[in-house]
């Protein structure tokens, strides 16, 4: 593999995390509007029809375990990018340090 096929499948890599995070604050803005509807509707609910509370109940169970999900993709995200920019620093000239001497 070539240093330029290396860095097409990084790039692309990079263009699957971002639509990643796209679909992400799409997803933690529809799980936020679905908490607001939870919670104002779950206290009539489960008094009302016990079928239909145990669903809210599911469905707070589902968004949970979304939730624990999505954040191991964030922690996996930034584990990514600190790769990325590793290679990223491997790929620039070191001029931070000393310039390297010879055997004395």
């Amino acid at each position: 593999m070539t240093r330029a096929d290396h860095r097409q499948d990084v790039k692309d890599a990079l263009w699957e995390v971002q639509a990643l995070k796209r679909e992400l604050g799409e997803l933690r803005r529809e799980v936020g509007q679905l908490r607001k509807r939870v919670e104002s509707a779950a206290a009539p609910v489960k008094a009302a029809d016990p079928v239909l509370g145990a669903k809210v109940v599911e469905t707070h169970r589902l968004a949970t375990e979304t939730a624990s999900a999505v954040d191991h993709l964030l922690q996996a995200d930034v584990l990514l990018w600190q790769a990325v920019e590793e290679i990223r620093e491997g790929d620039r000239p070191a001029t931070d340090g000393p310039a390297p001497r010879g055997d004395a």
